[in-house]
């Protein structure tokens, strides 16, 4: 057993955006005191179920949905004049985008009050705009390390010239080191998605 266990607040502690719009009911406890929300299990887990089956459904190719998620993008040509220097946003391939599409639906389907969806946006906001800060420069880095094969010198990409550097360097111990360069991407970037990204790039 831990030392110190953790447990939430007192009923009488709860922020008023946690408790949900179902009517009330008592819980049968013999006092009487104690009441909980009736929500079925199947409306709670409609949103991950939901979320899950967008997943899963556009990343089967047999489905047929793939080339639509995948092809449906904002592209900016020739990023400050140079030309093949493009940049393409696949909006709909996202899993941040259906994340956030559906959290509009879970209001609808959890009949969420206009203040408790400010109040919810809000939190989530707070929570993660400090992440979102470094992650906006920790991409924009990567991405301009991926790109840098543009140029009219005709050089390698930065991404290119250190994995030759690193496979030269290690010799046949390069599948060895390969985890330590995705634990380190993972800890200067904060995103393990990002270092595998890139750790496979390398390898």
């Amino acid at each position: 057993m831990p030392k110190n266990i953790w447990n939430f607040a007192d009923e009488s502690e709860w922020e008023p955006e946690w408790r949900s719009s179902e009517p009330e009911v008592t819980n049968g406890n013999p006092n009487g005191s104690l009441t909980v929300k009736k929500m079925s299990s199947v409306k709670a887990w409609t949103p991950y179920i939901v979320i899950a089956s967008i997943l899963v459904l556009t990343r089967i190719p047999q489905v047929g949905l793939m080339p639509f998620f995948k092809d449906t993008k904002i592209t900016v040509p020739n990023i400050l004049g140079v030309e093949n220097l493009n940049w393409d946003l696949q909006f709909l391939w996202l899993p941040g985008t259906v994340f956030i599409a559906v959290s509009f639906v879970a209001n609808i389907i959890h009949k969420m009050k206009g203040e408790a969806v400010k109040a919810s946006w809000r939190d989530t906001i707070k929570q993660t705009s400090a992440a979102a800060i470094a992650m906006f420069f920790g991409v924009a880095l990567v991405q301009l390390m991926l790109n840098s094969n543009v140029n009219n010198l005709g050089l390698d990409s930065m991404m290119t010239v250190m994995a030759k550097t690193m496979a030269r360097l290690s010799g046949r111990a390069f599948p060895m080191l390969s985890p330590f360069i995705g634990v380190l991407g993972a800890f200067v970037s904060g995103s393990n998605t990002v270092s595998n990204r890139n750790s496979l790039f390398i390898c």
